[in-house]
């Protein structure tokens, strides 16, 4: 067999073709083989569209040996901004806005800028607070002019110290009643009856009570008969019992 000759070259995707012969002379046999495909050639990249602020890009790549072509996208570049440049001042109640511009397409983007709100000064009273009821102050905003009122807190009761207005008992309660200095307003307080504990009882004591005249004579008279009455009944009974002495020795007499 002779050597391998290309009858079909390969291309970047399709396979070619080898053929050999016989050499012997009038042999018409022959051998053909496959021949693998040489694969693309791709370049590098080329930039094809170019990315903006909001739009992709694209590549492209092609192949040196057919017509055969890559493509990929680039991401968007994104604006860039320059430093934010106030165009509208905020008040005290409205909004202010700041402009900013893309370095690279000159697109504009605003951003608000938040209102100052009052800055309220130079209070006055317009209606004094009492003890009950809030009073009223006036100021004006030092930046607009405008005035605004705010509430002024209630003073609350001022009491003095709280005096008896009724003095309590055993059986009924007693009241405290005590004074805002301020306006005059009273509150009271209840005073608890009054507890008192059992005496201990006390013996009675002889006096001696001065006595008239009268009555000592009397007093005299009635003592000298007692003291008569009771010798008379001692000389009763002293004779009483001497007889029965005697009586009883006269018997033992006879008897013996």
């Amino acid at each position: 067999m002779g050597s391998w000759s290309q009858t079909k070259a390969p291309g970047c995707t399709t396979k070619g073709t080898e053929q050999r012969k016989c050499t012997v002379s009038g042999c018409t046999h022959s051998e053909t083989r496959k021949v693998e495909a040489v694969g693309h050639s791709l370049g590098s990249w080329q930039t094809t569209k170019e990315a903006t602020c909001e739009s992709e890009g694209e590549q492209t790549k092609a192949c040196s040996k057919c017509t055969y072509t890559e493509k990929r996208t680039t991401d968007s570049l994104g604006h860039k901004f320059s430093n934010p440049v106030v165009t509208k001042e905020p008040t005290c109640t409205e909004d202010g806005v700041e402009t900013g511009k893309c370095t690279r397409c000159n697109k504009e983007t605003t951003n608000s800028i938040k209102a100052t709100g009052h800055t309220m000064e130079d209070f006055t009273v317009t209606v004094e607070p009492t003890c009950t009821a809030e009073g009223k102050k006036e100021g004006s905003c030092v930046n607009c002019g405008v005035k605004a009122e705010e509430p002024i807190k209630a003073r609350g009761h001022a009491f003095g110290e709280a005096v008896v207005t009724k003095e309590a008992t055993e059986t009924e309660t007693g009241i405290k009643t005590a004074t805002c200095t301020a306006c005059g307003e009273t509150k009271e307080e209840e005073i608890p009856c009054i507890t008192t504990e059992p005496e201990a009882p006390v013996e009675d004591e002889k006096t001696d009570a001065p006595v008239s005249d009268d009555n000592k004579n009397k007093d005299d008279g009635n003592n000298a008969l007692w003291i008569l009455i009771a010798i008379g009944a001692v000389v009763v009974l002293v004779g009483a019992v001497t007889a029965i002495i005697l009586i009883k020795k006269k018997k033992t007499k006879a008897a013996e």
